[in-house]
Formats: structure tokens, C-alpha cells, sequence
């Protein structure tokens, strides 16, 4: 297990919220590999917290389906399954476009500005090989489409979806993080000029390559 970092007390949540965070962040960037126990005591000390604050955290990652809990033996990491990961994709698929959509029509200056600048970052932590970062723009970029969207709605499922995405792009899809952000910097220019119809096409054509490149079953480890 990687060697976790306490949890510190001026982070602004509570103990379990706070590492119910980290714990997913880890899982989600395979720190935390699939069918790795997880032992309450072990990541109490670790990561000097209560007990308690493990179990909750636990409780919600189980919710979360992040973590499985099997009676008796314990607690373990999740696997992202390419079924999983391709039902997530289709979701992804029926959302984004719609968001674009919307956005060429709804947009601020203020959401082009932001989108532009996420995608330039984005290309930076591509070309310096910070992966995780890479992931961090990703999640903020489909964030912003949403907002641009004006769809409270549809907002909020983008948001309720996002940790997931970034588990499903982390564990079951394999593809240039460059040609990602090429495709994100087209969503936007089809946005700034206010073309609805191209910011569709465009949209379902990036998430289609995401869906392309998403690892097979064939690929995935077999199990012991």
C-alpha cells in the first residue's frame, strides 16, 4: 500500500470527509490497485485518524461503489470493470453533447476564458507527464461545459458523474493525453463561435475516441 499522508486538521471537513477524499483519489489513480484490502486499523494509524472516521469514510466509498465490503473478510478496492466503464462512457456520451450544445448558445466570455485556460493547462500536464493533474483539468474542464450549459440539471449530473469519468479515463482508457486536450480546444472554439450543430458533432466525436480507446476485456487481468 502506498504510504499515505496524515490528514490534516485545517483541510476544512471533517476527519472522514477528508479521507474519504484521499482514499478515493488514490483508488481512482490506481495507488490504491483493485482487490486491495483496506484495514480500518491499519489506515487509522496511517493516516492518524479514529476509527470511526475510517469506518464512515469506508461506508461512503462503499455507497460510492469505489470499495466492496465482504462479510467477514473485509473490506477491499473496487474494480473498474470494461462493462462498468463502458456504461459510464455511453452516459458520458448522451451528456457531453447536450452540454455543448447548449453552451454555443448559453456561454459567457467569462466560461470561454476559463475553458480556454483549463485547456492550455491541460496541455502543459501533458507534455510534462503529470498525469494526475492531467485527470484534475479533465474533471474541471467537463465541469465548466456544464456550467456553460446553463442547465442546472445537467450541471448537477456532470458533477455527480465526475469521479467515476476520471476512474473510467484512469483505469479503462488508453489514448495520447494530447490528442485529448486537441479535441477539448475544438469543443471550445465550436462553442466561441456559437455553432450549436458542429459543437454536437464535435463532442460526440471526442467522446466516441474515448469509448474506441477503452480497454477490452481481453485486456483486463484475469482473475485468480
Amino acid at each position: 500500500m502506498a504510504k499515505p499522508h496524515p490528514i490534516e486538521s485545517d483541510a476544512g471537513l471533517r476527519p472522514p470527509e477528508r479521507l474519504h477524499a484521499e482514499i478515493r483519489r488514490r483508488i481512482i489513480h490506481g495507488e490504491y490497485p483493485a482487490g486491495l484490502r483496506l484495514a480500518e486499523e491499519e489506515l487509522a494509524r496511517q493516516y492518524r485518524v479514529s476509527r470511526t472516521s475510517v469506518r464512515e469514510a469506508l461506508r461512503v466509498l462503499a455507497s460510492e461503489g469505489f470499495v466492496t465490503v465482504r462479510p467477514y473478510f473485509g473490506t477491499f478496492v473496487a474494480e473498474m470493470t470494461a462493462k462498468e466503464a463502458g456504461d459510464l462512457l455511453e452516459v458520458q456520451g448522451a451528456l457531453e453533447p447536450l452540454a455543448a450544445g447548449l453552451a454555443a448558445s448559453r456561454r459567457t466570455t467569462d466560461h470561454i476564458a476559463q475553458l480556454n485556460a483549463i485547456v492550455e493547462q491541460g496541455r502543459t500536464a501533458a507534455r510534462e507527464g503529470r498525469a494526475e493533474d492531467g485527470a484534475a483539468l479533465h474533471s474541471q474542464f467537463h465541469a465548466v461545459l456544464a456550467a456553460a450549459s446553463g442547465n442546472d440539471s445537467l450541471s448537477a449530473l456532470v458533477t455527480q458523474l465526475r469521479d467515476k469519468l476520471t476512474w473510467v479515463y484512469s483505469a479503462q482508457v488508453r489514448r495520447p493525453p494530447g490528442d485529448s486536450w486537441d479535441e477539448h480546444a475544438q469543443i471550445v472554439a465550436t462553442i466561441e463561435r456559437s455553432d450549436s450543430a458542429l459543437a454536437v458533432d464535435v463532442a460526440k466525436s471526442h467522446i466516441q475516441r474515448g469509448r474506441t480507446a477503452q480497454r477490452r476485456p481481453a485486456d483486463e487481468p484475469s482473475q485468480s
